[in-house]
């Protein structure tokens, strides 16, 4: 048996085994309590195998549960990990920067509120530890949010605290700055790794999803910035990313000349991103839209990948998209009906 035939018989396997759309979510889950749906993962394997021990029982909130759910998927990511060859695990590092960057977050937000390091030692702290050269060893004992950064010295992710180094204090950082250009450095990050493991026709691909998300997120923080902060139009440009697919400078230039928040909204109809968002009191929404936009991106791009790869980012596309599923549903039952249970860590 090849490796590929390997790989495509385990993922197979491992699909047979999700709760896919939402009609099935639904139906499955009609009418349960925050407890009927910790029973209901508890059954199905990627959770199951991330359930803390009878110890230290704590009250279940959405957060918590949402959080299950998220190891969850970071347990799959891990197993498609262990059994792939050295040009699957070049593909799935540049995947497995989003679950770095909501680690380093958590980790930074943690220490200032000063609290001890919001984590134990995990499967995924050990991936970052033997294959992503974070200190864990260290960073588990820091109590500082300056102590802790230091830490993230040999990743990828060093420069950036390097050069962000006086935004960060003992116990507190500059957030919007940092949760701006974090994200912008993790984007870059994330194109520089693709760049040297797609071919071209997959790079083709990643290029408009790529350029999408930039659109997207340049969208936001010019409306952040021009509506909220009431920030300059040099300062603005600083935190943009370059310019993506749609929104090229002569675009970016007319959002920043808006004269309000209806004129602002009449130019994104014009890009063609009407539906993505909408005007909300004082705010930009439409987070699922867009999410559910680039996610039809996503699935084009994997499409394209080579046969090697394609059915890991396949499946892991779909078990994002059931982890969606199922955080929506928490939080739709903590709505309506907030119920607590023990919940363990």
């Amino acid at each position: 048996m090849t490796n590929y035939t390997a790989i495509n018989t385990k993922v197979r396997a491992m699909k047979g085994k999700l709760v896919l759309t939402p009609e099935e979510i639904d139906d499955r889950l009609a009418g349960y309590t925050l407890s009927d749906l910790y029973q209901v993962l508890d059954q199905l394997p990627s959770y199951h195998q991330v359930m803390p021990s009878e110890q230290n029982k704590l009250n279940l909130t959405a957060e918590n549960l949402i959080e299950l759910i998220d190891r969850g998927l970071r347990y799959d990511f891990l197993k498609l990990y262990r059994f792939s060859g050295f040009e699957q695990r070049a593909a799935l590092s540049v995947y497995g920067i989003r679950f770095e960057r909501e680690f380093i977050t958590k980790v930074l937000r943690g220490l200032e509120r000063q609290e001890s390091v919001p984590f134990v030692v995990n499967p995924f702290t050990d991936y970052l530890e033997n294959h992503r050269h974070f200190h864990i060893g260290e960073l588990i004992t820091k109590t500082s949010v300056l102590d802790a950064i230091d830490t993230f010295r040999d990743t990828d992710y060093g420069k950036f605290f390097d050069d962000y180094h006086d935004y960060f204090h003992d116990h507190d950082y500059n957030h919007y700055i940092i949760s701006t250009v974090f994200e912008q450095y993790c984007a870059v990050l994330v194109w520089k790794k693709a760049s040297r493991v797609l071919n071209d026709k997959a790079l083709t691909r990643f290029k408009k999803l790529f350029g999408s998300e930039m659109d997207l997120a340049n969208i936001r923080t010019i409306f952040r910035l021009k509506f909220y902060y009431k920030v300059d139009e040099n300062f603005i440009r600083s935190q943009l990313f370059s310019p993506g697919r749609y929104l090229n400078e002569a675009n970016i230039s007319a959002l920043l000349a808006s004269q309000d928040k209806n004129s602002f909204f009449n130019l994104l109809t014009n890009l063609g991103y009407q539906d993505l968002f909408k005007s909300g009191e004082n705010k930009v929404v439409g987070v699922k839209q867009q999410k559910a936009w680039l996610k039809a991106i996503e699935h084009r791009f994997a499409k394209s990948l080579p046969q090697s790869v394609l059915p890991l980012f396949d499946y892991l596309s779909l078990k994002e998209l059931e982890a969606d599923l199922l955080k929506e549903k928490v939080e739709a039952i903590a709505y309506q009906s907030p119920v607590t249970m023990p919940f363990h860590n």
